[in-house]
């Protein structure tokens, strides 16, 4: 034989040897291609999580300098509330002196006219007798 058995096998073992390189060549490649992918998709995701996080800064300063405007205007409406109060107590208070230095007094002087007016018909009725 020209060729030996142990050549043949050498040479089988080659063949494959050159057919699993080109194969691994291939995955290395294709997992290159991954990795380009992915790589880009973190940076793009990196780039929107900033501005995400930029705008979620900006909405809790906002947030914050709302808050701080409706706690001074509610400091402002319980000052009004406040003031109301006082007033309408105020406005209690002058009706009732109103009531006990006017109005009785005057109920009072009413109410002895018409007991003078009563006194002096029961009068009438008796020198009438």
């Amino acid at each position: 034989m020209l060729v030996e058995l142990w050549q043949v096998a050498v040479f089988i073992v080659a063949i494959c040897f050159i057919i699993l390189t080109v194969y691994l060549i291939n995955v290395l490649q294709g997992l290159n291609r991954t990795l380009d992918q992915v790589r880009t998709l973190v940076h793009s995701s990196s780039q929107s999580v900033a501005v995400i996080t930029k705008e979620l800064a900006a909405v809790s300063e906002n947030a914050a300098t709302i808050t701080k405007d409706i706690a001074k205007d509610m400091e402002d409406i319980n000052g009004v509330v406040e003031s109301l109060n006082n007033t309408t107590k105020m406005v209690e208070e002058t009706v009732e002196m109103s009531r006990d230095n006017i109005i009785m007094p005057i109920m009072g002087l009413i109410n002895l006219g018409q007991g003078v007016k009563n006194v002096a018909g029961i009068l009438k009725k008796e020198k009438a007798k």
